[in-house]
């Protein structure tokens, strides 16, 4: 009942308006989750992720060797296999499945444990990443940029943006084990304060580690610069969130940046570089923003991304207009009855004005946010007024119907297309006066229209439909009467206002 008391508030109303906990009686059942935070597993690798040194069989199942694994597991008898097919045993079977993490916590904790130690003392290691030694078997399976660049032979890693010595050795300790307890100390040792290079270190770490495709990693270097943006640092970041693709960093960024005093303190904190990083039509943009969040009808509040911004207005535009034509519909229907409310008709005509000005609004800050050519795309590529369908198209017109599903297309550009499923609303002809409203969509045909209305009416109003003999049928604008097995199809849609239902005696 919350949820549909929200359908008649504005947008600004339905921002701040939180449905109710659900109250039911029943709770959740508890998941117990076995406690295994302290290790980490190679199940990949045992199944074949990276050819192994050496393969033990066991009847139908054979599992990879690799010794930069077996090397520190307690089983002799696994490191005493250096290469070759071996037709082992159950036993030595399991040994190799607990030697890489695949047999309960205690196989995990001794797994990372003896990752770390092959990390730090390098024992057959096979490759260098930043000059450090390293093992191509563990590193494939954990990076797709480690298994591309040993699959074409390679065994010499070079690191972005000279990265520190000690800062590689943390991510190649994440790397070994995507344990949380390396990404924590790989964070912490990337934010150390380094004054020796002209780029922060958290910086070259964050530009590393997207080279070597350690999202989660990258992510939480991202997240920490994110939280530490100030003045000084919005303009430069602002160029690193580009390059990265960081949206998390590029909100932080003009979060400061579209504040009342966020531009100009920028500036002021390092003109140079400012203008180095951050180009006229990105300033451009900021004002706009910032102008928009003390000005847009809609509601005021920060604005941080131009794309979402004109998203929510059109959003807000639409879901107005349809109510507003809704509203006009009803008006329509009282006056042919005789029903006019001088009243009302003001309060209609003040309301299309309002929606006409924030019309207005958003074409003009649309324009100035992504220029003429994503407001008119090419009239070639985008759909007429009468091809409104269920499918996304192309918009051409500056004003489109109001009902559509609209959405913003990465480059600007707008699409639009008949919601999949809308709700017709009917008004009941004597004698009653209630509103029939049913949710239909493209595979609706009339006859399920008419069996909600039949079934609503005898609700209403038992037996009226037996003593006066007539049935109800849905009748279009040229009062022709529409077929039971007729779809809601997008003609139907572009004049669902224009419907109405009547009462036919049973033999017309």
């Amino acid at each position: 009942m919350a949820a549909l008391q929200l359908m008649d508030r504005s947008w600004q109303e339905m921002s701040t308006i939180r449905l109710p906990e659900d109250s039911g009686a029943e709770e959740d059942a508890e998941v117990v989750v076995e406690e295994d935070s302290d290790g980490c597993e190679l199940s990949a690798l045992l199944h074949g992720g990276w050819p192994g040194d050496a393969q033990v069989v066991v009847g139908a199942s054979v599992v990879s060797l690799h010794r930069a694994v077996i090397q520190g597991a307690p089983f002799p008898e696994l490191r005493e296999i250096e290469s070759g097919v071996v037709s082992g045993s159950p036993a030595l079977f399991h040994a190799a499945s607990w030697a890489y993490g695949c047999e309960g916590r205690a196989s995990r904790v001794a797994l990372r444990a003896a990752l770390l130690e092959a990390c730090e003392t390098g024992a057959a290691a096979d490759a260098k990443v930043g000059g450090i030694p390293a093992h191509k078997a563990i590193l494939a399976v954990r990076s797709e940029y480690f298994a591309a660049v040993f699959k074409r032979g390679d065994v010499v890693v070079a690191v972005e943006q000279q990265t520190d010595r000690d800062v590689i050795r943390k991510i190649l300790r994440y790397a070994y084990t995507l344990h949380r307890e390396e990404l924590e100390a790989l964070v912490e040792a990337v934010f150390v304060p380094d004054e020796t290079h002209a780029e922060p270190r958290p910086v070259r770490a964050a530009y590393a580690l997207d080279q070597l495709l350690l999202v989660e990693a990258r992510d939480a270097v991202v997240e920490r610069l994110a939280v530490d943006v100030d003045v000084a640092t919005a303009a430069p970041l602002l160029a690193v969130a580009t390059r990265l693709g960081s949206g998390r960093l590029t909100r932080a960024c003009l979060t400061l940046l579209t504040s009342r005093t966020g531009l100009e303190d920028a500036k002021r904190a390092d003109p140079v570089l400012f203008d180095d990083l951050v180009p006229p039509d990105l300033r451009r943009t900021i004002d706009v923003l910032r102008r928009m969040a003390d000005t847009n009808p809609v509601g005021r509040g920060q604005l941080t991304d131009a794309r979402e911004a004109i998203g929510m207005l059109r959003e807000a535009l639409d879901m107005q207009l349809d109510r507003l034509a809704a509203a006009e519909l009803r008006r329509d229907q009282l006056r042919r009855r005789g029903e006019d409310d001088a009243s009302v008709r003001s309060l209609l005509d003040a309301r299309r004005l309002r929606l006409d000005y924030l019309h207005d609004y958003v074409e003009t800050h649309e324009a100035l946010l992504f220029g003429k050519k994503e407001i008119n795309p090419s009239p070639a590529a985008a759909v007429a007024d009468d091809d409104w369908c269920y499918e996304w198209r192309p918009i051409s017109q500056n004003s489109i119907p109001p009902g559509l599903d609209v959405r913003l297309v990465f480059d600007g550009s707008r699409s639009a297309r008949i919601p999949p499923v809308w709700t017709l609303k009917l008004y009941f002809p004597a004698p009653s006066t209630a509103v029939f409203r049913r949710k239909v969509g493209q595979t609706t045909t009339v006859a399920d229209v008419l069996a909600d209305v039949l079934a609503e009416m005898n609700l209403q109003h038992p037996g009226f439909l037996a003593t006066s003999n007539a049935i109800p049928v849905l009748v279009d604008r040229g009062n022709q009467v529409l077929t039971a097995d007729r779809n809601f199809d997008p003609i139907l849609w572009k004049h669902r206002d224009a419907l109405t239902l009547q009462w036919r005696p049973y033999f017309q």
